[in-house]
């Protein structure tokens, strides 16, 4: 004999209330996905949530921060990224950027008013992004500026080692936003980066057919070329600081994409010509 079950229809009712409140609470516990494919350049906005101490993913800053991550950022290809907390008060914020066993971080305990930044040449892959507060559970708003995209391969320097880059100036971005009075346009992620393991004199020059300019940002400051010598093609030499140089080539006319070459000589090396090195076609931001 086959038995019918049947349900009362109020427990019915029941269980498909509280499986749909857990499925929106499950889709609201899901963070943002932020996906960088090309040159990205968006606003987020979130509310702080707190319960794990920054210091549990060993790294050098302060704060509480949830154990899921307020965003997932997927960055398809290697490239320059830049981002930027502005909380909505002065109670102090933690910005976290993890993956794996690397982990990245910012705080504002020097200054409370400054916005939080985290700048880096990230490999493709997925990050993860916590928001957080310096102490406590303070409730309050956040805004999150993501920015960057696909740059050539970083490159670290060496001493007797001249490297050349090819590559396609201008973009869509205004070089006086990197460096007020810098003319041109620019790509918003840097065409090239640069990593050096000591301060070293250098001499960077860009040839092209076309009128290009020159934008290079180090550890300690920016530098920007216009033209040299009389010449339409920019020019910068002179010391830079040990770390990241980020590098742009922009064009006059925000129209014109166009080809050119970049040299990065050494100059203590060039005065060693016979020891110098080229390395042709280290890197393309083509």
């Amino acid at each position: 004999m086959v038995r019918a079950l049947i349900w009362p229809t109020a427990a019915v009712s029941t269980f498909w209330l509280l499986f749909l409140l857990n499925t929106d609470a499950l889709a609201q516990d899901q963070p943002a996905r932020i996906v960088m494919s090309q040159d990205t350049d968006e606003w987020h906005t979130g509310s702080f949530s707190t319960g794990a101490s920054v210091q549990r993913l060993e790294s050098g800053c302060g704060g509480i921060i949830s154990e899921l991550p307020s965003f997932i950022l997927d960055l398809e290809q290697d490239g320059w990224v830049e981002i930027s907390l502005m909380p909505g008060d002065d109670q102090g914020a933690a910005l976290v950027l993890r993956r794996g066993g690397e982990t990245r971080c910012a705080d504002n305990r020097q200054d409370r008013d400054e916005p939080l930044q985290i700048e880096d040449f990230l490999v493709a892959g997925e990050y993860y992004l916590y928001v957080g507060r310096l102490d406590g559970v303070r409730p309050g708003e956040f805004r999150l500026h993501v920015q960057g995209g696909p740059t050539a391969v970083a490159n670290r320097m060496r001493r007797n080692r001249a490297m050349r880059f090819t590559g396609i100036s201008g973009g869509e971005a205004e070089a006086a936003s990197r460096l007020a009075g810098c003319p041109g346009a620019i790509s918003l992620s840097p065409n090239h980066v640069v990593f050096l393991g000591r301060p070293m004199q250098l001499d960077l020059s860009v040839k092209s057919t076309n009128d290009l300019t020159l934008l290079v940002i180090g550890e300690t400051g920016a530098r920007c070329s216009d033209d040299s010598l009389g010449s339409l093609d920019p020019r910068l030499t002179g010391w830079f600081p040990e770390g990241t140089l980020r590098i742009w080539v922009g064009s006059h006319n925000p129209r014109v994409r166009a080809s050119y070459t970049l040299d990065i000589v050494p100059l203590h090396a060039r005065q060693r010509a016979g020891h110098l090195e080229i390395g042709e076609d280290t890197g393309s931001s083509d």
